[in-house]
């Protein structure tokens, strides 16, 4: 599902953490099978400080996916 990060169904902080640590190259994998499609929230083919922005948006639910 895109925006779950770490693969339990839910969309929360816990992804929003996985998704600050990978984008600081702390991790370099997402717990989830297809983590770059999970990442990248707006489809443009990179995951970047944009999609940890919507991200933050869904969880606030200010923004639907």
């Amino acid at each position: 599902m895109t925006g779950d990060l770490n693969g339990d169904g839910k969309i929360n902080s816990t992804d929003m953490s996985l998704m600050k640590r990978y984008l600081l190259k702390q991790i370099v994998d997402l717990p989830v099978e297809d983590d770059i499609k999970a990442a990248d929230l707006n489809k443009d083919g990179k995951v970047n400080s944009t999609d940890m922005s919507i991200l933050k948006r869904v969880i606030l639910r200010d923004f639907q996916l």
